[in-house]
């Protein structure tokens, strides 16, 4: 039987009939392929559309929390925009999401390659509102426990254990966020997620240390423990501190202070040192620090200065301590902002005027030989700090605000912690105050050595030069040391004490550089020996002499060389007030804070 070709028309039709049926025909068939067509351009448009406003809404996301980690501090707690800012940003981050599933961009997720980004897109999407939604989530919790003001006695206590809860709560929950597809996706958009990587990966390590430092502080506020108090004066400072100049204890009792005895180191020497070993009696065991507890700050770490003022605590009183606190005239200041005024002696003393009072007035019409002028004067920093740490305790105190002031007080050095207790410690270690060093710091220090109280006048510059080369990194420091001691300041700030015979106003000291553990060579320009050189743990220490008259200044330069390669550099603060004000290529800055440089 024959088969009728494909193309033939209806039986009977005519030749022209047949012809006009085919145009026909062909003619729909093109219709169909260009309705297609448009149907596809138009879908492709309204995807294109639907990606751009999703891009939006991640960046959208993306600048509200970026807002709120430029303005991250404790203060945010009380911040009713810092909260809105998380919320929207979790909104956006949503609704990014959302319009990458939606029904008219979910047939590109098929695709092999663009597939991946959408997929990617969505997992960051998701991922930005988990951590926007848990960052609110937290906060919101603890603007709720801190609503009442900080609570006395065991409910401090029990607070910190709520508020370390609420951090591992929002680890937790961080630790869930997956950031999808690493592999094969646009510059861009792998750019983006190796940044969402690395935030994430930052923020569960706060996280973690908000769990830990409030956990720490609830430990310690939990029974019975005997803190020992370093008051430090900024007018005679140490490295990385200011002198130990008054020393007592802090008892704490299910969660209430207590003020124990405050005594001057002045008269406190031991009769004999105690054993002190390893790099501090190497380096400085000629200045005694074992036994004069005005030369315990010779080095800036702490965890090596604190356990042996313990030490020292003991074998003078007798008391064992399970920590050691320093505190600084900037530290009192803080904590007066939060706790506000305080009576000694019938004057009020607030955080407006401690810093003149203790750094300057207190020094005017003292007499260097008359022995109860000089007693008197001596203890007006432990009455200060006494009634200043009562104040602590009044009722409804701002927890909020007392947290933030010593978290800018931590930073610059001006509060230092450590402990016997390992749940304690990790505390300290987690807020930062440990004091301890890792290696790769740089720090400078003026040593004062002149019995006077010239610290605040002296302004300290520091200029800092990074050579990169293939065999080694060349770094210098350039110090410029001004006396800016006015001749009509109390002899007691101008010094000297015996048996010093420069002029009153002479600055005379040590300007001590730690350097990191891998420099070489650290010397200073124009010293052909140095005070102190070598290892100091895990960094290395030099140091040579110095004396500026009043009203004259100094520059001294630093070098050392590091190995060749890129490699971050933190410089610490001083504790200095004023602070160094340093620069190093185009950026500047103050050292109440530890600056991170990188080349």
């Amino acid at each position: 039987m024959a088969i009728a070709p494909a193309d033939e028309g209806e039986p009977g039709a005519s030749d022209e009939e047949q012809q006009l049926a085919q145009a026909g025909r062909r003619r729909g068939r093109k219709r169909r392929k260009v309705l297609v067509i448009v149907a596809v351009a138009v879908w492709l448009v309204g995807a294109a559309v639907t990606l751009v406003a999703a891009g939006l809404s991640v960046r959208a996301g993306r600048a509200a929390l970026e807002e709120v980690r430029a303005e991250a501090s404790v203060s945010t707690v009380d911040s009713d925009q810092g909260l809105a800012r998380l919320v929207d940003a979790e909104a956006h981050f949503d609704t990014a999401r959302a319009r990458v599933r939606s029904f008219v961009v979910s047939p590109l997720r098929a695709l092999p390659v663009i597939g991946r980004q959408l997929r990617s897109v969505d997992h960051l999407s998701h991922a930005g509102a988990v951590v926007a939604g848990t960052a609110a989530d937290a906060l919101g919790q603890v603007r709720e426990r801190l609503e009442g003001g900080l609570p006395s006695g065991p409910d401090r206590a029990r607070l910190l254990i709520d508020l370390a809860h609420v951090a591992r709560a929002a680890e937790e929950r961080l630790r869930t966020v997956d950031l999808g597809p690493d592999d094969a996706l646009v510059g861009p958009l792998a750019d983006g997620r190796a940044r969402a990587e690395e935030e994430l990966t930052e923020l569960l390590g706060s996280t973690g240390r908000a769990q830990m430092a409030a956990g720490g502080l609830a430990e310690l506020f939990t029974g019975d423990s005997t803190q020992l108090l370093l008051l430090a004066n900024n007018a005679e400072m140490r490295a990385g501190s200011g002198m130990f100049l008054t020393v007592g204890t802090l008892s704490i009792t299910d969660g209430r202070l207590s003020v124990g005895e405050i005594v001057p180191t002045n008269d406190f020497q031991l009769p004999e040192s105690v054993p002190v070993e390893g790099d501090l009696a190497d380096r400085w065991g000629w200045l005694e620090p074992g036994r004069e507890w005005r030369n315990l700050g010779v080095t800036p770490r702490f965890d090596i200065t604190a356990p042996l003022a313990a030490r020292m605590w003991a074998a003078a009183r007798g008391q064992e301590v399970d920590g050691v606190l320093a505190l600084d005239v900037i530290a009192l200041q803080a904590l007066l902002r939060a706790g506000g005024p305080i009576q000694v002696k019938g004057e009020q003393i607030d955080a407006d005027n401690v810093v003149q009072d203790l750094l300057h007035d207190q020094y005017v019409g003292v007499d260097l030989g008359d022995p109860t002028n000089q007693e008197a004067r001596r203890g007006r920093l432990a009455g200060v700090a006494r009634a200043t740490l009562e104040a602590l305790e009044r009722p409804h105190l701002d927890g909020r605000l007392l947290a933030e002031e010593l978290a800018v007080t931590a930073r610059a050095r001006h509060l230092l912690a450590w402990s016997v207790r390992p749940q304690v410690q990790q505390g300290w270690e987690a807020m930062d105050v440990d004091g301890a060093l890792d290696g790769d710091e740089l720090s400078i220090a003026l040593l004062n050595r002149g019995g006077n109280k010239l610290d605040p006048y002296l302004q300290v510059d520091a200029h800092l030069q990074v050579a990169p080369g293939p065999e080694l990194t060349a770094v210098s420091v350039e110090l410029r040391l001004q006396n800016l001691a006015s001749a009509e300041e109390p002899s007691y700030i101008l010094g000297p004490s015996p048996p010093l015979t420069v002029a009153p106003g002479t600055y005379v000291g040590l300007v001590a550089a730690t350097l990191p553990g891998s420099a070489g060579s650290g010397r200073f320009d124009g010293f052909d020996q140095l005070a102190v050189a070598g290892p100091d743990g895990p960094t290395r220490v030099v140091a040579v002499p110095v004396e500026i008259p009043r009203g004259e200044e100094r520059t001294l330069t630093l070098r050392f060389e590091l190995p060749p390669g890129p490699a971050p550099m933190e410089v610490l603060p001083s504790a200095r007030t004023p602070a160094i004000s340093w620069r190093a290529g185009d950026r500047a800055w103050e050292d109440d804070h530890t600056e991170v440089l990188a080349w």
